[in-house]
């Protein structure tokens, strides 16, 4: 990495080149088979840790027959289609079956066990309205619930397609596709706001899988293991594109094996010979608090070189009490990388070199806080922070985050007034608050409202119009917004609404209510819900200002 031609700029630009061997996703699966038949791509665990192994000859196998399906149901090029599937090999092979058919795949969050399942997925109204998918490949339990779904964009039920009942089309030609074709549309999380699909094409994610193997120094010998949603960036890029590219076998946990038993994760990795695993904050905060020293005992992690920490705030407590925690299973605190990554630039954006992983600096406005570094930018990108005209600051000032290169997004789908707020003068305009010093990026907060809770996304907006929707309470104006907490790891979820409050009891049983509407479409829970007085939130003033004041009421003890 060099700094720009000032040497006092907050930039920094990576002059290694990045040329991609392969020029799709397809192609690069059709090398893997051809080359390594045998070799394994991705072990599926299920709740019991048992094993379902697919080599890259048995995934491309699984990709072509679902292409066939795709061509026989007569798919257009560029044609999106949902899929609303559990981790299996049939999801990984519609996903990169649509590739292969011409069409592009648009990945939704698989419910997992927890509140009302229909009412999540018909959640995903919005969505679907803005991919518009020609098909919608689901399960028999969602299938209703699909057929409502694509009712509303005008399909018939043939649109909805169970996966398990698609029979086998004949051979047939399949279209060429190149590099600059879309291979992806990534819907970040919230069914009732202006869904934001990021448009990736298979140039955006070839790039961004070489530089972050160029980075990690990644070989066949490296085995990864994620429990992070094969439907997120960080498992769809950082775990299943990534090990394609670099042949790594790839050994996935179902998310909830991961929250329920944490101690499961460092177990896998000792039995696997894991050197690479990732994860948001919360995760090793999680590790800390809940995995007990019998856990531990003879378990040893010296292959683990590589835990990326990223998707949220990272916290140094955090880094260092896991590091302390596991000082006994020869893991090492140099393995511990925090990094930075968006979907509108693919996934990674900024890493630690593995000579000098990372540090920590205070805030350049409150000496009080502590950030951690994320390193630099990836092969063939460059990193700047800019202030309100767009014109760079100097090293060790806050700005906003700002990227640009191969990995940078196309756009947000049907979107273009959001697409040209994000992407201004070839520069990716994150949203996110830090700065640059030693070579290095830090990142202190986010310009944009979005709350990150345990690595996923939330709008404010769907989250407000959730809790007011709620028919079981008369809700007043609402707000909703995020504060850091330090002791787990990542950001609580705070809604301060107003109710015309009768009694305690009453209290707990309108808090619970909420909660319970908040966990059907949404699928989280708020940490903190204040019940307020009629007329308590400011008026006269925007909803993001009103955000605002009160987030800042509530950081200081203000009733």
């Amino acid at each position: 990495m060099s700094p720009s031609s000032n040497p006092k700029a907050a930039h920094l630009k990576n002059e290694r080149p990045c040329v991609p061997k392969y020029g799709t996703l397809v192609e690069a699966l059709r090398h893997a088979a051809t080359e390594d038949p045998e070799r394994l791509y991705i072990n599926m665990l299920d709740t019991k840790n048992e094993e379902h192994r697919v080599t890259f000859t048995e995934m491309l196998a699984e990709a072509e027959r679902w292409a066939r399906f795709f061509v026989s149901r007569g798919i257009e090029r560029g044609a999106t289609i949902a899929l609303l599937l559990p981790t299996s090999q049939e999801v990984l092979g519609a996903f990169y079956g649509a590739q292969m058919a011409g069409g592009t795949p648009v990945p939704l969050p698989y419910p997992l066990a927890l509140g009302n399942a229909d009412a999540y997925v018909l959640g995903f109204e919005h969505i679907v309205a803005s991919a518009n998918p020609t098909l919608l490949i689901t399960t028999e339990q969602y299938k209703e619930a699909g057929l409502v779904l694509l009712r509303g964009i005008d399909k018939n039920e043939d649109s909805v397609v169970i996966a398990a009942e698609i029979e086998d089309a004949p051979e047939c030609h399949f279209p060429d596709i190149s590099p600059t074709d879309l291979a992806l549309v990534q819907y970040t999380s919230g069914p009732v706001g202006v869904p934001t699909g990021v448009e990736l094409s298979h140039g955006n994610i070839l790039a961004n899988v070489l530089g972050l193997g160029q980075a990690l120094s990644l070989s066949r010998d490296d085995v990864a293991l994620n429990w992070v949603p094969l439907v997120q960036d960080m498992g769809l890029v950082g775990g299943l594109f990534t090990s394609l590219y670099w042949r790594c076998p790839l050994h996935v946990m179902p998310p909830q094996s991961f929250l329920m038993h944490p101690h499961r994760w460092l177990k896998n990795i000792a039995d696997y010979g894991v050197t690479l695993s990732v994860a948001p904050n919360f995760a090793y905060q999680l590790c800390v608090r809940r995995v007990r020293d019998k856990h531990l005992d003879g378990l040893d992690l010296s292959r683990w070189r590589l835990a990326l920490n990223g998707a949220e705030t990272v916290y140094p407590q955090s880094v260092q009490a896991f590091c302390d925690k596991l000082a006994g299973t020869k893991f090492f605190p140099s393995t511990m990388l925090p990094t930075y990554g968006l979907a509108e630039n693919t996934l990674a954006t900024a890493i630690p070199s593995l000579d000098n992983t990372y540090t920590t600096a205070r805030h350049p406005e409150d000496a009080s806080r502590e950030v951690v570094s994320v390193g630099g930018p990836l092969a063939g990108q460059e990193l700047a922070i800019l202030d309100e005209q767009g014109k760079v600051v100097s090293e060790g000032e806050l700005g906003e985050i700002a990227v640009r290169g191969p990995c940078k997004m196309r756009g947000y789908r049907n979107n273009q007034s959001a697409t040209d707020r994000a992407i201004r003068n070839d520069w990716l305009h994150t949203g996110d608050i830090g700065f640059i010093t030693g070579g290095r990026l830090f990142i202190t907060d986010r310009k944009k409202e979005m709350i990150i809770k345990m690595g996923r996304n939330y709008y404010p907006d769907d989250i407000e119009q959730i809790i007011g929707s709620c028919e079981s309470v008369d809700c007043g104006p609402v707000v909703a917004f995020a504060l850091n907490n330090s002791d787990s790891g990542t950001e609580d979820l705070v809604i301060v609404a107003e109710i015309a409050v009768t009694d305690e009891e009453e209290n707990k049983r309108i808090t619970t209510a909420l909660n319970t509407h908040l966990l059907d479409l949404l699928g989280i829970r708020a940490d903190t819900i204040h019940l307020v007085a009629p007329g308590t939130l400011a008026t006269g003033v925007s909803q993001s200002a009103r955000r605002t004041q009160i987030r800042e009421r509530t950081q200081s003890g203000e009733k």
